[in-house]
């Protein structure tokens, strides 16, 4: 029988509806065979994996879904394979003896004089192997070996756990306390445990009941958000910084963790209960599962999930806001972002934008798609440009969390566009210059300045997740060049599609100060209720209060706050679309601006 570690950890995401999302970022494949139960422990950086079978006591290497029980010692009744290295060279025990696997065969390294039995634990790619020997009081000492003979590695009984290729070795005291060895040299650490080490010496594993990260001599707290009755713990750290491990609950029922290289913690999308034993520098995550078998999760490309606005016209001379939203199994992976909004596909004579999550700065690409422009950070006061766009690096922001990575890209087109029918695409690479083809995001039309002084200009929160049965304000923004007592109709426009049926569909008159709805059937206009009044619209989607509507106007901007209660019976996705009408009968027509996540209605 095997014991599992129980885990669980409240996944925070940067808005609801990307969970799903999450969960597809990993390709898994179970770790199982036939007539067999197997519980994995370790992997390389191929993902080829090692652990022990509780039916055949045995242990096991698994490749690609193909499995190979590892011989026994003569003699011995069982065998367990803990640890395999790039070269293939795996380490377990077999009875008594620690045994490394080469070439399929067992080699017996023995026990050390004056112990009972001896356990290999981890390998490095130098064929350098930690183990735990073990006296007949049962206390366990740190052993290493190295050029065909044991070392003991530490000064007192315990035990260890990990050794880089540098041959720095970790591990936990018996009497309390862990340990850093290297070269004959012992170091005295503050953590709990000691789990992991990478090839920069960081090192994982927990500190008062916190999963921990030890560097340059202080430890970083990775949970500091643990509630009462929580524990986490670290298990293992890449070279490139990635961490796996688990948090503990009071109930018997969790999900493995990782934390990212800035420290943010979060479940690893798409698994079930059980716990993250191993990462590798591919940033596969190698888990055991508690109520499945054990699984190998591999990471897909970054993603591209959505752009806002993504259609509608555009005006040349205008700045616009384009928010891209990308996805990746690490979001701290990412190598660059891309934006593209040309004729077709061509990227020639484009507005070609790029964002280098590493450097932190901007880019945009030349005329004749042969060179990058600029290399400036979001929030400097600088501004890029070729012949078809402008980007404003001062009023471009980028924002991750999770898995989720945000660019508002800033952007003015130029005269090279107008009166074409573009279309949008974006596309992110990662560190591993794993990408997808560009992805259409959608279409528009941009237009020459002169034609509408209107601009619908912004909406916020543009993405958001709302619980049907509460209420929702949301703030809508429009400009006039004109100045916004110019602005005459403003509409605001909630459905799952682009459509005016069904929809929840209110217009705000600004020469009579009041708000009206649109029909179902889209064929007239109801209410006439000014703005702060005690009156309500009852819509597909729910409410529209009135008391808790307001009108603005400052200088260019109309801002007007939308109180809307939702009240729909399933959970669904709604688009918002906004226009707005300027005296002279100017528009820029509908443009989606933000997205709703809802939440079903329990009556």
């Amino acid at each position: 029988m095997r014991t599992r570690v129980l885990v669980l950890l409240s996944i925070l995401l940067l808005m609801a509806g990307t969970a799903a999302i999450a969960g597809s970022l990993y390709t898994t494949t179970s770790i199982q065979s036939s007539n067999a139960d197997l519980c994995a422990y370790a992997m390389n950086a191929a993902g080829k994996v090692v652990g022990y079978d509780g039916i055949s006591n045995r242990g096991f290497y698994w490749d690609n879904g193909l499995v190979v029980f590892l011989p026994r010692l003569a003699g011995a009744t069982d065998s367990f394979a803990l640890d395999i290295n790039d070269q293939g060279d795996i380490v377990g025990s077999s009875g008594d003896h620690a045994v490394l696997w080469r070439g399929g065969k067992a080699i017996d390294l023995g026990i050390t004089s004056g112990y009972i039995s001896c356990q290999a634990v981890r390998i490095n790619n130098l064929g350098q192997i930690i183990a735990n020997a073990t006296t007949s009081d049962y206390s366990s000492m740190p052993m290493l070996w190295k050029n065909g003979s044991w070392y003991v590695i530490g000064n007192k009984y315990g035990t260890a756990y990990d050794i880089n290729d540098s041959g720095q070795a970790v591990g936990t005291y018996q009497s309390g306390g862990t340990f850093l060895w290297q070269n004959g040299k012992i170091t005295d650490l503050s953590l709990g445990e000691a789990c992991g080490i990478n090839s920069s010496g960081q090192i994982v594993g927990y500190y008062n009941r916190h999963a921990a990260l030890w560097q340059n001599g202080s430890i970083l707290d990775l949970s500091p958000n643990l509630s009462s009755g929580m524990f986490a713990h670290a298990n293992k750290i890449s070279n490139r910084g990635q961490i796996v491990g688990q948090i503990h609950f009071p109930d018997p029922h969790g999900y493995p963790a990782m934390w990212y290289r800035s420290g943010r913690e979060q479940v690893v999308p798409g698994s079930d209960c059980g716990s993250a034993v191993d990462v590798n520098d591919a940033g596969q995550i190698l888990c055991n599962g508690e109520y499945y078998p054990d699984f190998l999760l591999t990471p897909k490309p970054p993603q591209d999930i959505s752009l806002l606005p993504n259609g509608g016209y555009f005006k040349t001379g205008m700045r616009y806001t384009f928010s891209s939203i990308y996805v990746d199994a690490n979001v701290d992976t990412i190598s660059n972002a891309y934006l593209l909004i040309t004729v077709g596909s061509a990227r020639t004579n484009a507005a070609y934008v790029k964002y280098e999550p590493g450097s932190n700065l901007l880019w945009v690409r030349n005329d004749s798609d042969g060179a990058w422009i600029g290399g400036f950070a979001p929030g400097s006061d600088n501004v890029i440009e070729n012949s078809a766009c402008k980007l404003y690096c001062k009023e471009t922001t980028v924002d991750s969390s999770g898995n989720v990575a945000v660019v508002k890209w800033r952007l003015e087109f130029k005269s090279l566009l107008a009166g074409k029918f573009c279309t949008a695409w974006m596309k992110a690479f990662d560190d591993r210059n794993m990408t997808y083809n560009f992805k259409k995001m959608g279409d528009m039309t941009i237009t020459a300045k002169s034609l509408s002084p209107v601009t619908n200009a912004s909406l916020n929160p543009m993405m958001h997740s709302a619980n049907s049965g509460d209420v929702d304000t949301l703030i809508a923004q429009y400009t006039d060049i004109n100045g916004a007592a110019d602005i005459s109709q403003a509409y605001f426009l909630i459905n799952t599609s682009y459509t005016t049926t069904n929809a929840s569909y209110f217009k705000y008159d600004a020469i009579s100060n009041r708000l009206y709805m649109r029909d179902s059937t889209n064929q007239t206009w109801t209410g006439g209720y000014a703005p702060g009044s005690n009156n309500d619209f009852w819509t597909n989607f729910g409410i529209l209060h009135c008391s808790g509507c307001s009108i603005t106007k400052s200088g260019n901007v109309l801002t007007i706050k939308w109180n809307i209660e939702f009240t729909y019976s399933d959970d669904v996705t709604l688009g918002v679309w906004m226009n707005a009408v300027g005296k002279s009968g100017t528009s820029p027509g509908f443009q989606e601006l933000g997205t709703i996540f809802l939440n079903q209605y329990y009556q």
